[in-house]
């Protein structure tokens, strides 16, 4: 505060016009309705008094949404360059492109080569060395960092008795050569309220997943390419899973017949390919949902009007309530993954 307020004391509106240059201040236009607007008020506006200049440097007086903070980090990890959102690359219908959605460049420069290279570097020691280092990992670097406001209650101000904060991390990974960016926010109500522990701790867990998961390596990085990949196939429907695997030139055999129809099933690998088998799925009856990834297994069973609870991530490998039991609709069947 003290060094914004020394440097642009006498002309915030210097300042001002440098967020505004970054593009911090523009509206993003998403393809999905609902988004918020920033607000960044100038001088010249009302309201504006010889204490908003300060505040405003540490992120109070102005009114950003997370996804455009998340934005603008996405930029200076992009080599400054910043673009907007995107949800949908295309639209198809019956199979063929009728819509191309391409990459909208909002700003080419948010600022210059030599700033970025010292934003970058700041950025990763504030997790390697700072208060974020909850947000690091073992297994790659992560830039970002923490912010910890305290929210507002509308006409009440800050005084209502209870203070409410805003604790968040907003960072991008490997920071060497930037693949992901992501912002997690979290409101909590009272102290103690930490940006880096609460929102740092989070981030970091998402990062590794996602990290562990990225499926842009190709196969033959990690293989000997004499040998035959048969992969291990979840059971679910199996016009999906067979859709994929002819897509990934995967050896199918037990094909299923294109009727139109959801076809539930069971797989499991051959020396030389996968195979598909389905089973009989009864309408007032639980069906079996192991070895399913939970998207199949909570749909399937909610179709039968059933509700389901989640415990753990990867395949069910059990379920409360056996297959073959007669449906009551409302019942809540546990699954449990592994």
């Amino acid at each position: 505060s003290y060094i914004i307020d020394h440097f642009y004391g006498s002309n915030p509106q210097k300042f001002v016009d440098g967020l505004k240059r970054m593009s911090i201040d523009q509206p993003l236009h998403l393809q999905i309705a609902g988004e918020g607007k920033p607000n960044i008020r100038g001088p010249k506006e009302r309201y504006f008094a010889k204490t908003t200049l300060p505040w405003m440097s540490i992120g109070y007086e102005t009114q950003v949404p997370p996804i455009n903070i998340l934005t603008f980090y996405n930029g200076i990890a992009n080599n400054g360059v910043t673009v907007r959102p995107k949800f949908v690359k295309a639209a198809m219908k019956d199979g063929e492109v009728v819509k191309e959605y391409p990459t909208e460049v909002i700003n080419p420069k948010i600022c210059s080569d030599k700033t970025l290279a010292q934003i970058r570097e700041i950025l990763r020691k504030v997790v390697g060395e700072g208060l974020a280092k909850p947000a690091g990992s073992k297994q790659f670097h992560v830039s970002g960092k923490t912010g910890t406001a305290q929210i507002s209650q509308g006409a009440a101000g800050y005084k209502t008795g209870r203070t409410n904060y805003l604790v968040s991390f907003c960072g991008y990974f490997p920071s060497e050569a930037p693949k992901y960016s992501m912002i997690v926010s979290i409101q909590k109500p009272g102290l103690p309220a930490s940006g880096g522990l609460m929102a740092g701790s989070v981030f970091s867990k998402i990062a590794e997943r996602v990290y562990a998961k990225d499926l842009r390596l190709p196969l033959t990085n990690a293989i000997d390419t004499n040998s035959v990949v048969i992969p291990n196939v979840k059971a679910g429907e199996m016009r999906e899973a067979q859709r994929v695997l002819e897509e990934l030139q995967i050896n199918v055999q037990g094909k299923i017949a294109d009727s139109g129809k959801e076809v539930w099933g069971n797989t499991h690998s051959a020396p030389q390919a996968v195979v598909l088998e389905s089973r009989s799925n009864m309408q007032n009856f639980v069906p079996s949902v192991i070895g399913m990834g939970a998207k199949d297994a909570v749909y399937l069973l909610e179709s039968k009007g059933l509700k389901v609870n989640l415990v753990g991530v990867g395949k069910v490998k059990s379920q409360s309530i056996a297959n073959g039991t007669i449906v009551k609709k409302g019942q809540t069947v546990t699954l449990t993954l592994n």
